[in-house]
């Protein structure tokens, strides 16, 4: 089965965090060590193509701010995922991952920042119903013991979704 991509953008920032940018133009919002900042973005509702019988991973991309040479620094970062349910309470789903920084980082160095869930992609299958409104969260928890990098970090201003197409035809398998 083929996948897509789904971008995300932001809509909001959360505790201090600020806008940047990677390179000229790619919107980033900043997050500082100290305090737990981030952004929203969405909602929008998952468009009838996902196969969400399958997982859905979610990544975005992340870079320092500041060159560094650091051994042994992480940065704690949750991506919250909010699912809208008809008739009842919102579902939230956290996916914690410690981000363990390159030794050295230069500001120019952008890496890819996932979020697996410890089982597989972020998502397992059947977390979200078709067509279902989702909301996402990026936070940096800078006050977690376990970040112990003392320095701004950058993330792209978005959440990008990789999902599967849903089988629309009678000769599909797998």
């Amino acid at each position: 089965m083929p996948k897509r991509l789904i971008t995300v953008p932001w809509l909001r920032l959360n505790g201090g965090a600020a806008i940047g940018v990677f390179g000229q133009t790619a919107g980033s919002v900043n997050l500082v060590d100290s305090s737990t900042t981030g952004f929203n973005a969405g909602p929008f509702a998952l468009p009838e193509w996902i196969d969400t019988t399958r997982e859905i991973a979610a990544y975005t991309y992340i870079r320092t701010i500041l060159n560094s040479a650091v051994a042994s620094k992480f940065v704690d970062l949750t991506l919250w995922a909010t699912a809208v349910n008809i008739g009842a309470a919102p579902t939230e789903i956290p996916v914690t991952i410690l981000f363990a920084i390159p030794n050295p980082w230069v500001s120019t160095d952008i890496r890819r920042l996932d979020f697996p869930n410890g089982t597989g992609l972020t998502f397992p299958a059947n977390t979200f119903t078709a067509q279902q409104a989702v909301g996402f969260a990026l936070t940096r928890n800078g006050g977690s013991p376990s970040d112990n990098y003392t320095q701004t970090v950058g993330v792209l201003a978005c959440v990008i979704l990789e999902a599967y197409v849903r089988c629309q035809a009678v000769c599909c398998s797998g």
